[in-house]
């Protein structure tokens, strides 16, 4: 589980770092919009997968 959680939270953070490099328009409503459809789902997908894991959470809420 924990190689998985650090996979998801890898990913996660990679997509940001793409939204950062590729995206000049930084308002909250871009970045927010960006996040909920690129980043949101993939961190959703393996909450719900693993919903029990106190360090799953943390984890992920380290990311946004």
């Amino acid at each position: 589980m924990g190689k998985q959680c650090t996979a998801a939270v890898k990913q996660a953070n990679k997509i940001l770092e793409m939204i950062k490099r590729n995206f000049v328009d930084r308002s909250k409503e871009t970045i927010l919009a960006l996040y909920k459809s690129l980043v949101k789902p993939s961190l959703e997908y393996f909450l719900v997968r693993n919903p029990y894991l106190v360090k799953v959470v943390k984890l992920i809420d380290s990311v946004q």
